[in-house]
């Protein structure tokens, strides 16, 4: 069954940064714009040009969760070492975010899964709750 007008909840917008970013507009499913989620493309590092380039640029509601891994989805592998997550720049981005981002996301695939285990979502958790998420 196909439903217009609900929110696609897994889409990676940040054309230009991540390789598998799409515009806003190609990654709408029709005519009409509806609020779309950005799963994580951008993290603490890599954050500045969603609210600077993307939101302003498209009609569609953007609702933007924040990786865990400071360059988002901008390197493959994200995580590739404990390096790859700053904790606290993460949750002062969101702090500073003004309401843009409204969630954490802890890719769990490999190798992150292998060098982090069951502390990156631990720590995605724990950023979501000091930023007032939880």
């Amino acid at each position: 069954m196909v439903t217009p007008g609900i929110i696609d909840i897994h889409t990676h917008v940040y054309s230009g940064v991540t390789d598998n970013g799409l515009t806003p507009t190609s990654a709408a499913s029709g005519p009409a714009s509806k609020p779309m989620v950005d799963a994580g493309s951008s993290g603490c590092d890599t954050f500045q040009g969603f609210p600077q380039h993307i939101i302003p640029n498209t009609a569609t509601e953007i609702i933007v969760f924040l990786h865990i891994c400071r360059t988002g989805l901008a390197t493959n592998p994200d995580i590739f070492s404990p390096q790859s997550i700053d904790l606290d720049k993460t949750i002062e981005t969101i702090t500073n975010s003004n309401g843009v981002i409204t969630g954490v996301k802890a890719r769990m695939v490999s190798p992150a899964l292998e060098i982090m285990g069951i502390e990156m979502p631990k720590m995605a958790k724990r950023a979501a709750v000091e930023a007032g998420f939880l």
